[in-house]
């Protein structure tokens, strides 16, 4: 048997965690994010095109993070994950 993670909201495709697992993958995402966004550092004084190669490389790294985000946690969802329209009968 398949222990759940997350939970699905009751409206929308969205979820949210209802374990400790599901918080500890939450809080792995977000350090990995914070740690994409210090090492790009698009806030530094530069030139344009550094600027811009430093937000583009941060927004890249947060797509490949989020994407393997979402592979590791959707079939950790109770339900699956897809659009809800409010409580089921």
């Amino acid at each position: 048997m398949k222990e759940f993670w997350f939970t699905p909201k009751n409206y929308g495709n969205g979820f949210y965690p209802s374990s400790w697992q599901g918080w500890l993958i939450i809080l792995i995402a977000l350090a990995l994010i914070c740690a994409a966004f210090y090492l790009s550092n698009p806030f530094e004084y530069k030139t344009t095109e550094q600027a811009i190669n430093d937000w583009l490389r941060f927004i890249i790294d947060f797509i490949v993070i989020h994407t393997v985000y979402f592979v590791l946690v959707k079939d950790r969802v109770k339900g699956g994950v897809r659009w809800r329209w409010g409580k089921e009968n």
